[in-house]
This record gives structure tokens, sequence and C-alpha cells, in this order.
């Protein structure tokens, strides 16, 4: 028995020597680790990168598993990517687009996205779905991240072995693991080393093109960062000056100062005409289109306002959770963790850590601990002088940027555009990385130091999985059981998996200390990474709902092709990330709609409509058309419904009038669910006017009562309307809502299977002869109603509409509602006075509305268009003044009776002059770069001639 495993091992053992003497085999062994030139280790650094990237590359584009999961981002780049195909057919970049929403200025796509290299994959792979499209663009961002360090780490003189393994360290990195997948976070994995080799290339080669290059692109990646990056440039830039400062020989002399003040001024200069080559982009974005939109804080105040209120941040103390949160995210992968370990009941904390990516990783966490704590006379033993003025220069700045983690003036700082998130560690985990080359570079890395620092870390993350077990508890005593998210599990387990992954690295240290290697450390990083994101990245938790968006927009484009659209339509659609049991639709389906889509209610964002105010609250980021009022429903008149139903929930969407026709079903049998589209006549057209004003300055108690008059809370559109003798009017709502009465008597619980809730029926007993809708007071996400046939479905979270059979009751997740009915003669009424000022012959073309109206007394004429100050508004030819209603929409005045034509044409504001801007920008930059190459080229040729 023992002969004959001998011999089988031998016969293995000589097939394994002869396959290893291949010389193919050697030759691909060679490759896999050759670094003799930058060339082929920047080649090795991308191989394996993709390498890592492989079976998530395959599952998302072969298997179909979706491997990210930001929703609203696959819906925003896929938006503007099917608009810029467009409009680089007709060159046409200043249009206001109908597609998503009441409309919103083409450039407003660009706070948010960037136009960069990385739309390529959209324009060559358009048969995609956006997803996968979503993918590929990730895929390559990263690529050219690794690129753009590994040439960085070249410029800091690194061996190609440091090179090598720190670029793969950076492209595998936590970036992955990061909350989300889009393009506004991922797109930094470049955008930052592209930052510091321009500042590199400044003090090597005297090259400031490239720094302008970098901060045009910067402008061209996404307003949403670029404050951020620019400040991390500004803080870069002065660090290096200042190394460079003391590097000089006599700082007793002039030169040092003349040199280092010259360099900074040149930067500012170069800095200004990047700018200014972005700024066809840049003024339209930050001056002409987002002024309204919450985030931009930076348009709200002055300059000294915004810096007095920098300072005061320092008096604002965040909760421990924000502290614990951080120091937990750079000891485990991101992975999604929305809200994550560390909750606090008493604040609302964990926003300010959800927009958090650390490019992180053991080691890099490591570089933190080890160059606060690494003894100094150790390093002096093995660093020479310049090596130990950087080393003394990474100490200072990681001290520094530490202690900035634990100020809000920081958060605020690098957040004056979004709100206090913790930008500032995006930035502070790129400095970690490079700490590690350099430790890894000059050979300190420190076995003992390293297993303190694992030890330390064990003891913090079973600190952190007792506490939250803790918290947990307590919760669900207090909640009816409930978890605070669905991520509590996973949470622990990530955390659990890490411990063990530090305890194989204890064991590697002290059993193989003389074979333990960093690069041996990693590749088990790694791994563990792979297996994380496999069982997490791929559950439905976080895939359901893009398959969803895929699937469903997909399917709605495939028939929409084939229906006839009239000029000017309104639109609904309700469709569920889950459609067995979730109350929240995915929002902002249409931008996945490659048809036209008027008024859609789903996207009541800042970047559709920035001048929306909905009721009385001032304005808000986004509306949730579940939460729309009912007359505004009404008002805004929807003819086409889109909706979701699960096939095996009996619960059906209700949220479609009763009087539309079934125009189509699609049974999705890979979401067990079914996709119908809804269609009815229209009402009111685009254009309405009316005679009378609401100032706004008492809340309405129920809703809007839109049909009644225009709504404004301008103080200077009040005085125009005061001038043109227009009235304001109250609101009568005592002859349009009637109270549905009940007593506790009449309420009974209900048995929801499917929606958790504590659940109560009450009777309303409403026929559709008395009214069409019943609205509920206060509003709640959960609200079904059953109908007289026993038929349960859906509600808005402030009505439900009734059917044709009536409606027997209503079904709330709150205690005892009220319940109204609106008068139909007093909707007929109204219905009557709008159509009368209706505007009609709509014509719409890009940029153009034209139609007519008829009046017989002076009216306030209003388009559901979204106000921007681009527009531009013609009566008869001549132009009139436009404002602004408080519902968002373009708003004037026609004083004369009679037929009136009318023309509405939109310009993206300072995009004229922004492009002026531009050609002389670039102009200019041309020029330099023209002498710069005339220069080089007469020295080269003095050079050879002598």
């Amino acid at each position: 028995m023992n002969s004959s495993i001998k011999s089988v091992y031998n016969k293995a053992l000589t097939s394994f020597n002869r396959v290893k003497e291949n010389q193919s085999v050697k030759d691909t062994i060679n490759f896999f680790k050759d670094t003799t030139t930058f060339k082929k280790t920047l080649i090795l650094s991308l191989v394996y990168v993709f390498l890592f990237y492989l079976p998530f590359t395959f599952i998302t584009l072969f298997l179909k598993q979706v491997v990210f999961f930001q929703l609203d981002y696959v819906y925003q780049f896929s938006t503007i990517v099917f608009d810029f195909r467009n409009r680089l057919m007709d060159l046409n970049f200043s249009t206001w687009d109908f597609k998503n929403g009441i409309g919103y200025d083409y450039f407003a796509n660009f706070y948010y996205i960037p136009l960069d290299i990385t739309l390529l994959p959209y324009f060559l792979f358009p048969f995609l779905s956006y997803s996968q499209l979503m993918w590929l663009s990730f895929i390559f961002k990263i690529l050219l991240g690794t690129a753009a360090m590994c040439y960085l780490l070249k410029l800091y003189k690194m061996n190609h072995k440091t090179i090598l393994l720190v670029s793969v360290l950076y492209g595998t990195a936590d970036l992955f693991f990061a909350q989300n997948v889009f393009p506004s976070y991922t797109g930094l994995i470049y955008y930052i080393p592209l930052i510091l080799i321009a500042i590199e290339l400044i003090f090597q080669r005297k090259n400031y093109l490239v720094f302008s290059l970098v901060i045009f692109q910067i402008f061209l990646f996404n307003s949403y960062w670029s404050w951020g990056l620019s400040l991390f440039m500004a803080i870069s830039l002065l660090f290096r000056t200042i190394f460079e400062f003391f590097t000089f020989n006599n700082l007793t002399e002039d030169t040092p100062y003349k040199e280092t003040l010259w360099i900074l001024f040149k930067s500012v200069i170069y800095y200004l005409l990047g700018l200014g080559m972005a700024a066809f982009f840049f003024l339209p974005t930050f001056l002409g289109i987002m002024q309204n939109e919450p985030r931009m804080e930076l348009s709200e105040r002055s300059i000294w306002a915004i810096f007095i209120d920098i300072f005061k941040t320092f008096d604002i103390k965040y909760g421990d959770m924000v502290y614990y949160k951080q120091f937990f995210k750079m000891l485990v992968p991101n992975l999604y963790m929305y809200s994550g370990f560390f909750h606090d009941l008493k604040a609302d904390y964990w926003l300010t850590t959800n927009h958090v990516v650390i490019y992180s990783s053991i080691f890099s966490t490591f570089s933190l601990f080890f160059l606060i704590l690494y003894p100094t006379f150790l390093a002096k033993d093995k660093l020479d002088d310049k090596q130990l003025k950087t080393f003394f220069l990474l100490r200072i700045v990681t001290i520094i940027a530490t202690v900035m983690l634990f100020f809000p003036f920081t958060s605020y700082l690098f957040s004056l555009n979004s709100g206090p998130y913790l930008r500032w560690l995006v930035f502070y985990g790129f400095l970690l990385i490079i700490n590690f080359a350099f430790i890894y570079e000059y050979k300190l890395f420190n076995k003992t130091l390293f297993a303190i620092f694992l030890i330390i870390s064990m003891g913090y993350l079973i600190f952190s999985i007792q506490f939250n077990r803790n918290f947990n508890a307590q919760y669900r005593k207090t909640h009816d059981n409930k978890n605070p998210n669905i991520f509590i599990d996973i949470d622990e387990n990530v955390a659990i998996t890490m411990i063990v992954v530090f305890i194989v690295m204890l064991l590697m240290i002290i059993i193989l200390e003389k074979y333990m290697k960093v690069h041996l450390a990693l590749f088990i990083e790694r791994l563990v990474g792979i297996g994380l994101i496999f069982s997490i990245c791929t559950s439905p938790y976080f895939s359901k709902g893009v398959r969803h968006a895929d699937i469903y927009g997909k399917e709605v484009n495939r028939y929409m092709k084939e229906v006839e659209l009239p000029e000017y339509y309104t639109m609904l659609e309700f469709l569920f990330y889950d459609d067995l049991d979730d109350v929240e639709t995915m929002q902002d389906m249409p931008y996945l709609f490659d048809f036209p889509v008027y008024n859609n209610f789903n996207i009541f964002h800042s970047l559709v409509n920035p001048y929306f105010t909905f009721y009385n609250t001032g304005h808000t980021r986004y509306f949730r058309s579940f939460d729309i009022p009912y007359l505004y429903y009404y008002y805004m008149d929807p003819s086409l419904f889109i909706l979701s139903n699960s096939e095996i929930n009996p619960v059906k969407n209700g949220m479609y009038d009763p009087s539309s026709e079934l125009i189509y079903r699609k049974k999705i049998t890979e979401l067990e669910s079914y996709l119908d589209i809804y269609k009815k006549e229209q009402q009111f057209t685009i254009g309405n006017g009316f005679t009378t004003y609401y100032d706004m300055y008492n809340g309405a108690m129920f809703d809007y009562s839109w049909l009644e008059s225009i709504y404004v809370n301008d103080e200077n559109t009040i005085k125009i309307l005061k001038e043109n003798n227009f009235k304001s009017k109250g609101i009568y709502k005592e002859s349009v809502f009637k109270r549905i009465n009940y007593t506790q008597n009449d309420v009974a619980k209900y048995d929801m299977p499917y929606y958790a809730g504590d659940y109560k029926e009450y009777p309303v007993n409403i026929a559709k002869t008395t009214s069409d809708v019943v609205i509920i007071q206060p509003s709640n996400k959960k609200v079904f109603s059953i109908d007289n046939d026993g038929n349960v479905k859906r509600c808005f979270s402030n009505f439900c509409l009734v059917p044709e059979v009536g409606l027997k009751s209503i079904v709330v997740d709150k205690s005892y509602p009220s319940f109204y009915t609106v008068d139909k003669y007093y909707l007929k009424t109204k219905t009557d006075e709008i159509l009368k000022y209706s505007a009609y012959d709509v014509k719409i073309n890009g940029n153009n509305i034209t139609s007519k109206v008829d009046n017989d007394e002076p009216i306030i004429m209003t388009y559901k268009v979204g106000y921007a100050k681009g527009w531009s508004v013609y009566v008869d030819d001549k132009p009139v003044e436009a404002f602004p209603s408080a519902n968002g929409q373009v708003s004037f005045i026609i004083n004369d009776t009679g037929t009136h034509n009318i023309k509405l044409k939109y310009e993206t504001p300072y995009l004229k002059t922004g492009l002026k801007i531009t050609l002389m920008s670039f102009s200019l930059f041309g020029g330099l770069a023209f002498v710069r190459f005339y220069r080089g080229k007469k020295c080269t040729n003095n050079f050879q001639d002598s």
C-alpha cells in the first residue's frame, strides 16, 4: 500500500517538474513576476487588478447578476449617455429635457455625473443593459486609477516591486467594497492620483500644463466633488511646496523664498487657466442651473458668511457613533453598511458617515498606526537624510490629517456643496496607502508593531460586535421586535470574518516568522474580499432592485416604441424593489426610459425642478410620488400609469385611475411579477390660466387647492401681481372636503400578512357617485383600500382612489386617522374654469414650446414646465417677464384679452459666456504648450549641435 502511494507521489512529482520545466510555463511564470522595467510593472499591475475583478465581470456580463446597488446613479448615468449620443448628432447642448419629469437643463446632470473617458463603454456597447454598462465603466475607472497610481509611485521614485504591490493594493482596495459603486465616487480612484501627478510634474519637470489639464478634468468630473478635490489639491500642493522649500541647502539666501513664491503664483495662474478651460461646463452648472439645489451651500451665502460658518463648526460635536463607525470602516471592507454598525437612537448621525469611502486595507490602515508610533531612532538607522525628511513629513501630515478627522470643521470644509459628509476620509485613505508605499519601499515594516496592531484591531471588532448586539436587543424591545436595518447580521458576519483573518495573520507572524511576507498577507486579505463580495453583493438585498430596474426599463421601452403618444402627456410609474412586500417604489425609473416623459410625478428632484416647494416645508431634494396631494394629482392629470405587481401577493397596486384602460400586461417570470401599463384621456393641457393667486402664508390643512389659483411665495412676484390688479384668494375647505365620521367601535384589527405593521380597518363605504377619492390625514406609507368586491389594493400616502364598485374600507398602519371625500361638483366647476383658459395647438420641439390661448380678462398663465433662469416667454412675439410659481412652474401675466400666440424658449444660462471663456482659455493653453514644445525642441537641437 505504502509503495503504491509512494509510486503515485513520484509520478505526480515528475509530472509537476516536467510542467515546471516547460518553456511556455517558464515564460508565463516569468511574465507574472517580471518587474525589470516600469512598462512591465505597469502591465502586471493592470493584469492583476483585472484578474481580481474578472469573476465579478463574468457574473455581471454573462450570469446577469448585479454586483453594485446604487440605483439612482444607474438611472442618471444612463440618461446622460442617452442624451449625449442624441445631442452629438445635432450639436445642441442647451436643451430643456422633458424626458425626466417637469423638465431640467441638460447641464444639471453634471452636478452629480462625470463627463469623462469612462463614458466610453456606453457608446461602444449600447446594446447592453444599463447595469452591465455601469459595471464596465466602473472597471474602466479602476484600471485607469491603477495606471495613475503606478505612474505616481514612479515619480516618487519607488522601486518596481513596491509599485506593483501598492498599485494592486490600490486597484483592489476597499473602494470596491464601498457602500455604492457609482460614478462620482469611483471616479475619485483616478482623479486623486492625477492631482498628485500634476503637482509632482510641477516640481520635477517645471510642467504646469498638466496641472491645468487635471484641473480642467476635475471640473468636468462633476460639480459634486470639484470643491473637495480642489481643496485636496491646494493642501497637497502646500505641503509639497514646503517640503521642496526645506530641500534648499541654504535658507539664508533669497533664492528659496523667491522660488517658492514663484511656484505658488504660477500654480494659481495655471489653476485659473484650467478652470477657464472648463468654463463652458462650470459656469452653467454652478451659476445658472444648480443655484437652488439644497446641497449647493456655496451659492446660498456670501463667501464671508461661509468662512464664518466654517469656524462655527468647531462648536459642533458629533456623537460617539460617528467616530466608532469611522474606525470600524477602516478595519473591515466597507461593503454596503448604509447605516451599518454603530447606530445611535439619540441622533441621526448615521448619515454623516453614509458617504464614506476609504481606500483602505489592513496594511494601509496599519500605516497610520505605524507612522505615529514607529521610533525615530530606528528610522534614522535605516534612512538617509533625504528619506528621513520624507519620513518626518509623512508623520506630520498623517498626525494633522488624523486630528482633522475629529473636527466637524473638516467635514464642512470638504463638503460645502453637499452638507457635512465625512468627505475628508476619501483623501485620508489615499494618504494611508502612500504611507504604506513608503514603509514597504524602505523596509520599515515591523512585524511586532503589526502584531500589536492586529490584536488592538481584534479587540475593537469584538467590542463593536458586543456593542451592536446590546443596541439591537434594546432597539427590538422598543420597536416591536424589528431590527434597525437589514444589514445587522451581514455587518456582524463581516466583522467576525475579519477577526478570523487577523488571527490567521497573527499565526503567520508567530509560526512562519521567517516566511511571513507582506504580499502573502495581502493575497489572503484580497481572497477574503472576493469571498465577501460574492456572498453579499449577489444576495437579493443588494441586486434585486437593480434587476427590476433593468428588466422593467427594457420592457417598458420595448412596448412604448409601438405606442403613438400625443404631443403632451403626463405619466406616473410605481415599480417596486420587491413586489411581494415592499411599500417603497424605485425612484426615478424614467431615467431608464428612452421616450419623452412629461411631468412625471416621481422625479421631483432638485436636478429636475429646483424651484418646487412641497407644502410649506421649503425646497427639498426630492419628492416621492407616493406623497402627492390629491388636488395636485388631479391638476397634473396623469394619463399614463406604469405599475408592477407580485404574482404571489394578493394585494395589488391601486395607484392608477379606475377610469383608465389596461393597454399592456407582461408577466416577468424572473421577478415573479407582472408589468401593467394603463392609459386614460387627459383633461388639462400643458398651459393653464388663473385669475387669482394664493400667497401661501397660511398652510393648507389637507393639501394645496391647486385648482383654485396660482401659488406664489416670492415677495417680488406678489408685488407684481398686485400691481397688475390680481387678487389673492383664500381656501374654503369646508365646502370642498367632507369628513367621513366613524367611532372607535367601528374600527377592527386587520391581519396584513405581507407588510409589517399594526393594521386597523376603517369603514368608509363610499360609492363612485359620491366621490372619486378618499383623502387620509395624516399621511402614511402603508395605506391599503378594500373595495366592495373584496379586492385589496395599495394606495397613495395621502389618498385612495375609489373604483367603480365603490370603496368599502381603508386599512392603515396608524392610530385613528381622519378621512375626507372631495366634493364632485367642486371638481367639475374648477375643471371648467381651468379649461376656459387652457393652452391649445401645443407644439413641443426641444427648447421651444408654442401654443395658443384665449382670454376675456387678464390671466396669470402657468405652464407645467419646471422654471429655470434660461426660460424666455413671448406673447404675440413680444417678450414678457416670467417668474416661478411656488410649484416650480413657469408663469407669466397676460393683460390684453383675445387670442394669443405664446412661445416658450429655453437657453442654458451662462453657456455662451462659458464657451467664450473656454475658447480663450484653450487658445492660451495651446499657445503655452507650443512655446514649451518649441523651447524643448530648441534645447534638444542646441544639445545635439554642441
